[in-house]
């Protein structure tokens, strides 16, 4: 019944989200819909991510396993151009693309992101199913990282790095079905690496799921969950595209 309950929440998540990017679409300007975007992206992966978790904890992690390649391949579908992810802002950045808009885009995910976790909560506060009750009743979350500060920060580096250079390569090669080629890699990631830190390759999930956990300083969040990944998009970007256009920017600037 939870597990059934569950995919319905998933489902209705997506129609939801979609729904609303419709309405904004057709109502505010292009410039103004690009950032409420990254926010309703955001809070849709950190909800979905969130609920996907309740079902790794009551159905185990293969459960969680198989529901998320569809989530992610469904992502792809509905994010309608959002970035969702700081990294992909970092590349926007890394690019030369305007700053003050990939500012606007990383606050308005941090927006999305922290929403996501107080949504879900009051959604399990409804005891839609007993399951879902005991999850509402464990105020106190426990952090996910399981390991050494620059084992964490590796971690979740190399699969930062494996996910975006891979999605890029795959794209390059011209092989077909990449969305769902990229979905497996993801998921294969996360599965390898859960157990130490909860595999999030995104700092505004990251933000959603771990920041203020119980175990989590700060300066773990920030170096594992951000300083990982961003560094890790550096050096993918560049071994991608063989330059950084902001940095040679900065090079001419200063000559």
């Amino acid at each position: 019944m939870s597990l059934a309950l569950s995919l319905v929440i998933l489902v209705t998540t997506f129609v939801t989200c979609k729904v609303v990017r419709v309405l904004l679409k057709s109502a505010v300007p292009p410039t103004v819909y690009v950032f409420i975007n990254e926010a309703i992206s955001a809070f849709q992966v950190s909800f979905c991510v969130a609920e996907n978790d309740f079902i790794a904890t009551h159905y185990g992690t293969y459960a969680a396993a198989t529901v998320l390649p569809f989530l992610l391949v469904s992502y792809a579908f509905s994010f309608d151009g959002a970035k969702t992810n700081p990294c992909g802002v970092f590349e926007d950045f890394l690019s030369e693309k305007n700053k003050l808009e990939c500012l606007g885009r990383l606050l308005l995910q941090l927006v999305g992101a922290t929403l996501a976790p107080k949504a879900a909560y009051l959604l399990w506060t409804i005891e839609l199913s007993p399951a879902h009750a005991l999850k509402a009743q464990q105020e106190v979350c426990i952090s996910v990282l399981n390991t050494g500060l620059a084992a964490g920060m590796i971690a979740e580096g190399l699969a930062t790095f494996l996910t975006r250079w891979g999605s890029w390569k795959l794209r390059d090669f011209g092989v077909n079905y990449d969305i769902f080629l990229g979905a497996a890699l993801s998921t294969c990631v996360v599965l390898a690496g859960a157990s130490w830190t909860g595999m999030m390759f995104n700092p505004a999930l990251a933000v959603s799921m771990t920041y203020g956990c119980k175990g989590e300083s700060i300066i773990d969040h920030v170096v594992v969950y951000w300083i990982g990944p961003l560094i890790a998009t550096a050096l993918a970007y560049f071994l991608h595209f063989g330059t950084v256009p902001v940095l040679q920017a900065e090079k001419v600037k200063a000559t």
